[in-house]
């Protein structure tokens, strides 16, 4: 990857790249991570180590996990729906006895 900017950045050459995903169904792209870097600034083409990427559940095993979901909450409000009663009258005041 070559990064291009209008204004010099100083990443240390000791930090580490990996690919990320914005959100579940996001645009990869690449985060630097410096958090644990303090060597010198890296060198016009060169390069970063780069972290293992995170195995993440296909798109697939994605929607079967929201499929799950979706009927877990739908048999929540179906339960909750039999506990409340019918009859949408507003209770009696105490005063009218």
């Amino acid at each position: 990857m070559l990064l291009a900017t209008t204004y010099e950045i100083k990443i240390p050459k000791d930090s580490i790249a990996g690919i990320e995903t914005a959100g579940i169904l996001g645009a990869p792209y690449v985060s630097i991570d410096t958090t644990q870097a303090s060597g010198a600034p890296i060198e016009n083409y060169g390069y970063l180590k780069s972290k293992p990427s995170a195995n993440t559940m296909s798109l697939r095993d994605q929607l079967k996990a929201a499929d799950v979901l979706l009927r877990l909450v739908d048999q929540a409000i179906k339960e909750r729906e039999k506990e409340v009663p019918k009859d949408s009258s507003p209770p009696a005041h105490p005063s009218s006895r």
